[in-house]
């Protein structure tokens, strides 16, 4: 296969160049309005977002791992609690459970999905949230493990971060549970131009905990702190590029879910490439566009970036296989088996799929995927 065609995983410097006037108006409103911490583009965006989720708010707050950690002090989560996750995520999701000082439980996920399993979840007296992951912006119709969860005084974190407009049974994802967590990272269907995040939620008392903990847990004026809270807010550059995206969100999405498409027909008859199963009936995002390696995947990866295609891998290792949960103090996660995890970290590939992608390179990537079986 010869081509002069390349396709970069995701070349971001492309999207903002096509949307230089978003940045510029960006920085420039923001400048002319003299707020540059807070002000009435943190609120609009905040309502842009709620609005668009279907959610009763919306709180803006640095990254998408502050989301997680706020949202589980807001719930109380702290020392001595026990909060189920994935062994197969990004590291965000544990990182913010370590970081309130409480106990991850991890669950291996499934094979097909990379979904994290929730049926006979290890709930303890000791647990007091469980996080699910819409890894790679597949939904998963969360309906009736909130109901068992609230039945036991369990709360329901959803873990967002790649699935910006992902929604299943008609809701967003993020509004099944107590807290539906976001991050805006640039590359992120809904991203910014530098380090963003978000939380949902129909509870207004949270809404009321995550506002004060975002701000050095503010209280009802200037130096009155009534939490011990932290510096995450959102900048109001950032939610201004955000509110101008989101505008777009829709169609950007139905554009990774027909390349996504037309890469699963060019697949159906590959021996080396497998892509993972739709969870539901719901509308899938594609954040990411992952298949299973049949073969050997480093020798896969150098086959396709030798005639132009970019992958990535998300993620090469499971959490519990991560050196900073390598020691003494989670050696308890040595009790348990996550073979699905580790498979899924051996095998994963992530397919370019970024939504401007010309019918030319489209071609090129699907002719490139069919050249592997030759």
């Amino acid at each position: 296969m010869t081509s002069t065609t390349t396709i970069p995983f995701y070349p971001l410097k492309e999207y903002l160049e096509r949307h230089r006037d978003w940045v510029e108006g960006a920085a420039t409103s923001i400048i002319d309005s003299g707020y540059v911490i807070g002000g009435e583009a943190v609120e609009k965006f905040e309502s842009d977002f709620a609005e668009f989720t279907q959610a009763k708010h919306a709180v803006g707050v640095a990254n998408g791992l502050d989301a997680i950690r706020l949202a589980l002090q807001a719930l109380g989560v702290g020392p001595g609690d026990e909060v189920i996750v994935p062994a197969f995520t990004f590291i965000a999701t544990w990182l913010a459970v370590t970081q309130v000082g409480a106990t991850p439980i991890a669950v291996d996920v499934s094979t097909e999905t990379a979904g994290m399993n929730i049926i006979d979840l290890p709930i303890t007296k000791k647990t007091k949230a469980v996080i699910f992951v819409h890894l790679y912006g597949y939904p998963t119709d969360l309906t009736n493990l909130a109901t068992d969860l609230k039945k036991l005084g369990v709360y329901l974190i959803e873990d967002c971060a790649q699935a910006q407009g992902a929604r299943v049974g008609g809701k967003h994802v993020g509004t099944f549970g107590d807290a539906g967590c976001f991050s805006f990272y640039p590359t992120k269907n809904l991203g910014a131009i530098g380090d963003a995040g978000g939380v949902i939620t129909n509870n207004t008392e949270i809404c009321k905990s995550l506002k004060s903990l975002r701000s050095y847990g503010a209280g009802k004026s200037k130096y009155d702190h009534i939490d011990l809270g932290m510096n995450s807010r959102l900048d109001p550059i950032q939610a201004t590029f955000l509110s101008a995206r989101l505008g777009s969100l829709v169609e950007e999405n139905k554009a990774r879910l027909q390349i996504a498409e037309e890469v699963t027909r060019s697949l159906v008859s590959s021996k080396v490439l497998k892509p993972l199963a739709r969870k539901t009936q719901g509308i899938d995002v594609f954040h990411l566009l992952v298949v299973i390696c049949e073969g050997n995947r480093d020798q896969l990866q150098k086959n396709l970036l030798e005639v132009g295609v970019q992958t990535d891998v998300h993620y090469p290792k499971a959490i519990h296989q991560q050196a900073c949960y390598s020691t003494s103090e989670y050696e308890y996660l040595k009790a348990k088996k996550y073979p699905s995890s580790e498979y899924l970290a051996q095998n994963v590939l992530s397919l370019p799929n970024f939504p401007w992608m010309n019918d030319e390179r489209l071609t090129h990537l699907t002719e490139a995927l069919a050249s592997l079986d030759s």
